[in-house]
């Protein structure tokens, strides 16, 4: 006569005196107690993140000593001017992705840093580990490059070259995202 009911307990027939059985009581304060401590923990962790995000976006538009960084397009600080607006003040970082497409666009971006020359961001560059062919850096690499024939050294020159243009044409204190994304199957260099 009795039914299932949740955590494997069941369910006492109506007008039963099961709740006074000690082992019915044991077990509906386990399941009870698991499903308060579960609650608990999820109302922490939302107050928490809460909390967290109310911080983040207080901090982030309050004054304009925020750092933020805003990606417009490869070559584009124009794009960047909407955002300024919007916050009021001019953001500190821009980024820029580095062609993938040969060793030469890799180690002499000059077409990419010419387009930033003078828009007063600090930059950060996505640097590509190998290259690709096209100006994708999805997909394989050219052939006869790997990260194996890489890690003996031979690519050096070619990042030795792009420090060189880096800090030639200012942008030697620039952040640089080297092989970026690297966890993603769809990337060149997927390690």
């Amino acid at each position: 006569m009795t039914k299932p009911w949740r955590y494997g307990v069941t369910q006492p027939p109506v007008g039963s005196d099961w709740y006074l059985s000690l082992a019915g009581q044991s077990k509906l304060k386990r399941a009870t107690s698991r499903r308060r401590r579960r609650i608990g923990w999820v109302i922490a962790l939302a107050a928490l993140t809460a909390g967290l995000s109310l911080v983040a976006i207080s901090g982030a538009t309050s004054s304009p000593s925020s750092v933020i960084g805003v990606y417009p397009g490869s070559a584009d600080p124009a794009g960047i001017t909407p955002v300024n607006t919007l916050l009021g003040y001019k953001v500190q970082y821009a980024m820029g992705f580095v062609s993938p497409q040969s060793w030469a666009t890799i180690s002499d971006p000059s077409q990419l840093l010419s387009s930033w020359e003078g828009s007063g961001y600090d930059m950060t560059f996505s640097v590509p580990l190998l290259p690709t062919g096209t100006t994708s850096d999805e997909g394989a690499p050219v052939k006869g490059t790997s990260l194996a024939i890489g890690a003996t050294g031979i690519y050096d020159a070619y990042f030795e070259a792009l420090a060189h243009n880096l800090v030639a044409a200012g942008y030697g204190s620039s952040i640089i995202r080297l092989g970026w994304e690297f966890n993603n199957s769809a990337m060149a260099w997927f390690a």
